[in-house]
């Protein structure tokens, strides 16, 4: 007559090697899964193009424009938006070249969206 104690191991094992199957091959393809590419962008500059030379004392740069940051627009998306594309432009180019306390230019950013 058999042995009831081997009888009921039998299962036990069976659960406990497919158990350990399963987090082996769990962890093998958690382990393969490949890394998202590295954003290296280059950096957006305007510096090798000629200053706009403006006969004020100062410029001031203002943001009017507020992302909706939801579709259909998807300016967010992008990896320099142009809110900031048109900031480092207006930094790069526009030089006050007046009387300091003099005049102020406002370079204002009215609209800078993208619409898909």
């Amino acid at each position: 007559m058999p042995d009831v104690r081997s009888h009921r191991k039998r299962p036990l094992r069976r659960r406990a090697l497919a158990l350990a199957c399963l987090c082996l091959a769990l962890s093998v393809s958690a382990a393969c899964t490949t890394p998202p590419p590295a954003t290296n962008q280059p950096q957006l500059t305007y510096a090798h193009q000629a200053t706009i030379r403006l006969n004020v004392g100062a410029i001031e740069i203002v943001r009017a424009y507020a992302p909706p940051m939801r579709a259909p627009n998807v300016e967010h998306l992008f990896p320099t938006s142009p809110m900031k594309t048109a900031e480092r432009w207006a930094t790069d180019r526009l030089t006050a070249a007046g009387a300091p306390g003099g005049a102020i230019a406002r370079f204002v950013i009215l609209d800078a969206r993208v619409v898909e």
